[in-house]
């Protein structure tokens, strides 16, 4: 997996409504674990692109003031453990598959 960016949410909301405002539909969540990144505890929701490129937000479970994007190329990828905290820096991959696609990224 790739990190791509973190965006910051005007107000707390939900990822189901952030995903409905977007239209990003069908959404779902990727594992029922949550994983620990740099001290705070997300949830990896999957949801469609465009260009057929693979998307993750990771949203937190306490105070939902922003979330994580990743790319991925494999499911594989997706795999991480629930033992481990994680940094940004653990999730580098080599260049981008195609340009952004969402003004948000």
């Amino acid at each position: 997996m790739r990190f791509i960016k973190r965006v910051e949410l005007n107000s707390p909301t939900r990822p189901a409504q952030f995903f409905y405002s977007l239209k990003l539909i069908p959404f779902r969540r990727l594992i029922s674990n949550r994983i620990d990144i740099e001290g705070t505890v997300y949830n990896f929701w999957l949801f469609p692109s465009k260009n057929k490129r693979k998307y993750i937000a990771a949203f937190p479970v306490e105070n939902v003031n922003h979330f994580l994007v990743f790319e991925y190329r494999e499911i594989s990828q997706c795999y991480l453990s629930t033992q481990k905290e994680y940094k940004l820096s653990d999730f580098d991959m080599e260049k981008p598959i195609v340009k952004m696609v969402y003004s948000w990224m």
